[in-house]
């Protein structure tokens, strides 16, 4: 490959390079890693990674109503999901009769009944009825005053220097390096023991690390050299991989302007092996080694990552390395737009941080709950808290709440293959999400992630295969005292019903409940709003208005308030205002949903026919209305 056009621009290097201990024994793994000063602009090899870290785990209780469950959070692990259009839910064909009458006479009573004062909700019950939230629970819009963070348990071990100062690259804590090369670590592609064929000796082995430097820094000017340069350290994979997509993105909806400044500019900021400094184990990263990650997983360089067959080490991870978005399948035109379109929210990333390395740190945290059972619901005393329905707003649009990812056990999803909805595209529109695939191993039923402070660096249009890019973002959200914008995004994957009676089991009622509750539990007082919707509403089946009512359960026993999207379904905004608003003035505690709905399912079970997906709404206020 011959190089390109030499061409002056500014250089960011980052030079810390990450290894990740994946330890399942520890608990409430939430720690931090950052970079030191910049190298100088040329290649350099890899130096100084660190060492690993063990956490004990500690028991929190969340509130007296469930005293008897365990929180921690354990190794990483991850979780896609594939939201589409809901499927047809079931109904009691005697049961949604009574639903019109019920939702007037909900909508009288909620214009007779005060609103109360501006004070927070209390959890007794009263008589009040809210058709919005009194008085949000918001992130702050001002940046925090940096200070020194002490982690108050072992669970959280800081390796960035803090406090941090604004405007500057964090400092790491620790230079000392420690390989590790074996089954709870993410394998690096710089580690010593990283080896691969000698393409000149086929008998003899050499180190993957010298060919992937060699390719990347070789020069690129075309879509052809970037293929090229990646099957060379891929070389088994010759054949097998196509980079359609990459080809047609670079060579037809690219500009030469554009692809001068990808080839001169972009690319060989990416390419340069940074973050030499691995600083040991850790899940809050800087910015800066994300991006040094993702140019990483760009060009593929992750070992033992692309072989994802039962029985292969990271078959219960989700893939990193982006060969996947690269390629054609089949000829469905409108989903490689689509794919396309994801490419270039991707090279919009690395322009954007190639002109400007932003300085702020991410944060990916496990968090596991246990101990919920049925007895735990069925006793619970509490009331709903306010919630606010609406049709108009999607969950990213509620700013300063703490906003729901709709995942599947694979965190991501879809998003390096042809999935593009709701989890997707808040991976692409923030990319630093997507470093999360590299250590976090499949969600368990009890599991989600939260992932704290990523950058938003593109808008977007459409949604599904009409997904387009719709130029940059500049995000003005404000910092936490560690660097972190204040944004929390909660992983939680929910159940996948081939029947969709079965929703209504009382295992799989008690599944999503906890499921929720590991998602929505803080153990701050008055904690921060949550932004969600139908979750697990498409592909996987879920009854809009079932998951609807399961989320204000788990919202009251966590005395979370919502802001509940319902992605442009007034249909589903109305009959679901209208159900809080009859819970509200009649009392409804948690308890009572919970013995409901176990009489629901009583009915469901024998029977066969399919049914209106409100009727449990109309099932519920019919029996207590009466």
């Amino acid at each position: 490959m011959s190089h390109p056009p030499s061409k002056k621009y500014k250089q960011t290097s980052i030079d810390s390079f990450l290894q990740t201990k994946l330890n399942s024994n520890s608990k409430d793994s939430d720690i931090c890693l950052d970079t030191s000063t910049p190298l100088p602009s040329k290649v350099s090899t890899l130096g100084d990674r660190s060492g690993q870290m063990s956490g004990k785990s500690e028991e929190i209780k969340p509130t007296a109503q469930l005293s008897q469950a365990t929180f921690d959070s354990t190794q990483d692990n991850s979780s896609e999901i594939f939201e589409g259009n809901q499927s047809q839910s079931p109904n009691i064909s005697n049961a949604e009769s009574s639903f019109d009458s019920l939702y007037n006479a909900a909508g009288e009573a909620s214009a007779t009944l005060p609103y109360g004062n501006d004070s927070s909700p209390s959890q007794e019950c009263s008589n009040e009825v809210k058709t919005s939230i009194r008085k949000m629970r918001l992130f702050p819009n001002t940046n925090a005053s940096p200070r020194r963070h002490k982690p108050s348990n072992s669970r959280h071990k800081m390796f960035v220097k803090t406090p941090t100062v604004p405007g500057e690259l964090p400092k790491p804590s620790s230079e000392t390096y420690i390989d590790c090369w074996d089954g709870d670590h993410v394998r690096m592609p710089c580690s010593p023991s990283n080896i691969y064929p000698d393409e000149h000796f086929k008998s003899k082995t050499c180190k993957r690390w010298s060919l992937i430097e060699s390719s990347l820094t070789a020069g690129m000017i075309s879509s052809y050299d970037i293929e090229e340069a990646i099957l060379h350290y891929n070389s088994r994979y010759k054949g097998k991989w196509n980079f359609a997509i990459l080809h047609q993105t670079i060579n037809e909806e690219m500009t030469q302007t554009e692809r001068n400044e990808l080839f001169n500019h972009v690319l060989p900021f990416m390419a340069i092996p940074l973050l030499r400094k691995q600083q040991g184990y850790s899940l809050t990263f800087s910015q800066q080694q994300v991006a040094s990650l993702l140019a990483n997983a760009f060009f593929c360089t992750f070992p033992r990552r692309n072989a994802t067959g039962q029985g292969t080490e990271f078959a219960s991870y989700p893939s990193i390395n982006f060969n996947g978005l690269f390629c054609q399948v089949g000829k469905r035109v409108r989903r490689e737009n689509s794919m396309i379109h994801k490419l270039k929210c991707i090279f919009h990333y690395f322009k954007k941080i190639s002109l400007s390395m932003p300085c702020g740190c991410v944060t990916f945290k496990r968090k596991v709950v246990s101990g919920l059972s049925a007895k735990v619901w069925s006793d619970s005393t509490r009331c709903l808290t306010d919630c606010h329905f609406t049709s108009e707003k999607l969950i990213e649009d509620f700013h300063g709440a703490v906003q729901a990812d709709f995942a599947n056990c694979m965190i991501g999803g879809g998003v390096l293959r042809m999935g593009c909805v709701q989890e997707e595209i808040q991976f692409l529109t923030h990319p630093e999400l997507l470093i999360s695939r590299l250590f976090t191993q499949q969600l368990d039923d009890n599991e989600v992630l939260i992932m704290k402070g990523a950058e938003k660096y593109s808008n977007y249009k459409g949604y599904g295969d009409s997904f387009e890019f719709d130029g940059d973002h500049t995000d003005i959200t404000a910092f936490d005292d560690i660097g972190r914008r204040y944004r929390h995004i909660i992983g939680m994957d929910a159940s996948y019903y081939s029947n969709t009676l079965t929703q209504y089991q009382m295992n799989h009622v008690i599944r999503e409940l906890n499921k929720a509750y590991s998602g929505f539990y803080s153990n701050k007082d008055s904690p921060i709003d949550i932004a969600t919707g139908n979750w697990g509403c498409g592909a996987f089946n879920g009854n809009h208005y079932f998951k609807g009512v399961l989320q204000l359960m788990v919202a009251a026993e966590c005395d979370r308030q919502l802001h509940y999207s319902v992605f442009g379904d007034h249909n589903v905004e109305q009959k679901l205002t209208s159900f809080y608003q009859f819970c509200k003035s009649h009392n409804v505690t948690v308890g009572t949903l919970w013995k409901q709905i176990a009489e629901y399912q009583n009915q469901t079970d024998s029977r066969t026919k399919k049914e209106n997906p409100h009727s449990v709404l109309s099932f519920i206020m019919r029996n207590l209305n009466t």
